[in-house]
């Protein structure tokens, strides 16, 4: 409360100066917005530098995570084929000696599958514990926000993968 009384009394005391020449008041203002304003504009650039290099960071991951999905799925095709022979000599009655080196094969494509699998699942990004789900339009990248807020719209960038 001292303050505010102190307070009163400068401007009080300052008044008939003020009120002779405005111009010192008004500029000092003046001077007083354009600081705010240029420590204002400081901070939201340095929010956007960030948030854009926080962008940057989810898409890489999320073009890192797509090429792991793709390789998922070339290895669940292979395995798909080795199972479906494996199948066709059961079927035409293969001895076992046959049959030995397919199921290698077979046995094979399934490890390069859960490796695959499994490198898939360490690249994809969580928050709060939860995966952040994306699709592609285009050549842009739609990530939905886990809690159901707004999706988020980046650009597809092959070049941030590395």
């Amino acid at each position: 409360m001292e303050i505010i009384k102190e307070i009163i009394e400068f401007v009080q005391k300052g008044s008939p100066l003020i009120a002779a020449d405005p111009t010192i008041a008004i500029g000092l203002i003046a001077v007083g917005f354009g600081v705010a304003w240029w420590l204002k504009s400081n901070w939201d650039t340095a929010q956007i530098k960030g948030a854009k290099a926080e962008v940057g960071a989810l898409n890489a991951r999320l073009l890192l995570a797509a090429d792991r999905e793709q390789a998922v799925k070339d290895a669940r095709d292979e395995l798909t084929k080795k199972v479906e022979e494996l199948k066709d000599n059961i079927v035409a009655g293969a001895s076992k000696d046959v049959l030995a080196p397919f199921t290698v094969k077979v046995d094979t494509a399934l490890d390069v599958l859960m490796s695959a699998n499994n490198k898939l699942e360490t690249s994809l990004v969580t928050i709060g514990g939860k995966p952040i789900q994306y699709e592609e339009r285009g050549d842009l990248l739609v990530i939905q926000d886990p809690d159901g807020g707004p999706a988020i719209v980046v650009p597809k960038r092959r070049d941030l993968v590395s």
